[in-house]
């Protein structure tokens, strides 16, 4: 994850939660 983080430049958008991998904190997904 940490891959796609430093790809993306880490953004604070995308906020990485360990076992669901990734999730857009605009969206919300459950």
């Amino acid at each position: 994850m940490s891959r796609l983080r430093r790809k993306l430049g880490d953004p604070p958008l995308i906020s990485t939660t360990s076992g669901v991998g990734y999730r857009v904190a605009d969206t919300p997904t459950a």
